[in-house]
Formats: structure tokens, C-alpha cells, sequence
């Protein structure tokens, strides 16, 4: 089926999905909304920015400094206790920054 846009006088094919009348639905709706891209110094970056109710991880402790026991220790205890009440990711494997920007990318909310 082509298409022919009379202000841009250009004929093109129309895309369209179009999913069963089911979960599959409403599951495009919500990734089509959370899909974004931004800007990283000259980079684009696709982020998926999911609804905080969709989102697969409400809470993430992440500590500053894993070469301090007493810090590592009393982070771990906070993440158990949160653990009871939400979905919690723990990470004490890399540097802030890159915990943020690398694994744990996927917990960022949209309020």
C-alpha cells in the first residue's frame, strides 16, 4: 500500500505493527513510551526509561567505597532489609559512575 503526502509530494510505504488484541498490545504501548535517546558528549545512547510502576527494580543500593567493611557491611544489611518490602539490586563491583551508567541503567525511573 504506498502513500502519497501531498504537502512533502513524496509517495512512501506506511510501517504500522499491529500486535493481537492482548498483552501484546499494551507491552508495545508501555516500550514504545519508555523508549529515549540521549545525548552523551557526541554519542547517542538508547536508554529504556520505564515507568516507575513497570520498572523491574525499585530500590538499588550501591555503596561508595567497597574497601571499607563497616560501609560494605552496613549497605548489605540495608539492601536485606529493604529486600522484604521491594525489589532491590545490591551492586558493590565498580565505581559509582559506572555502576550507574553500565548495570544498573535499567532502574532509572521516570516520577
Amino acid at each position: 500500500m504506498k502513500y502519497f503526502d501531498e504537502a512533502a509530494k513524496e509517495k512512501f510505504y506506511p510501517y504500522i505493527i499491529e500486535p493481537s488484541g492482548g498483552v501484546d498490545r499494551s507491552v508495545l504501548a508501555f516500550l514504545a513510551d519508555a523508549y529515549h535517546e540521549e545525548k552523551v558528549r557526541d554519542d547517542i545512547r538508547v536508554v529504556l526509561k520505564l515507568h516507575k510502576d513497570l520498572a523491574p527494580a525499585k530500590v538499588a543500593v550501591l555503596p561508595l567505597l567497597k574497601n571499607r567493611p563497616q560501609i560494605v557491611e552496613l549497605a548489605k544489611k540495608i539492601a536485606k532489609d529493604l529486600k522484604k518490602y521491594f525489589i532491590t539490586a545490591y551492586d558493590d563491583s565498580a565505581a559509582i559512575g559506572k555502576l550507574y551508567a553500565g548495570r544498573m541503567r535499567w532502574v532509572r525511573f521516570i516520577a
